[in-house]
């Protein structure tokens, strides 16, 4: 089949990475689970960090967004009184995140990598929230205060 026809097919992707996830979270402590999380995070952000190092935050974010919008999150950023905001409205992994709520740290973690902040999340898919809300705190001020 072409790609196109396979794309016709249903794909029960959600179901093997569950099994696995099942297998894995019986097999491995969870320092390791947390460990595994971190590393495909890392591995998504992969060259992107070195990128943003010496751009302006504000395009940092928008590429930021772009690449989470590559990965399937449907998501925009916006200042507010308490720092720069990342809003997630569509998760990728909400289906698998509902059964693995800690399938939450990859996207957390990207975030964090690619902008060199501290990351607080404030709402979640998850918990029934309209959207997973981030507030972005840099480890040196400059994303609160508005310094690039």
């Amino acid at each position: 089949l072409t790609e196109q026809a396979e794309s016709l097919f249903p794909h029960q992707y959600h179901r093997l990475v569950e099994r696995l996830l099942d297998q894995v979270k019986e097999k491995l402590p969870p320092e390791t689970i947390q460990m595994l999380m971190n590393s495909l995070a890392s591995s998504l952000v992969g060259d992107l960090r070195r990128e943003l190092e010496q751009v302006p935050i504000e395009a940092r974010m928008s590429r930021l967004v772009a690449l989470l919008a590559q990965e399937g999150f449907l998501a925009e950023w916006e200042r507010s009184e308490r720092g720069l905001r990342l809003i997630e409205y569509h998760c990728p992994y909400y289906f698998i995140g509902q059964r693995y709520p800690e399938i939450c740290q990859i996207d957390e973690t990207m975030i964090r990598l690619a902008m060199g902040a501290e990351v607080a999340k404030e709402t979640c898919l998850l918990d029934g929230d309209p959207a997973c809300e981030f507030v972005l705190h840099n480890r040196q001020n400059a994303v609160s205060s508005g310094a690039s």
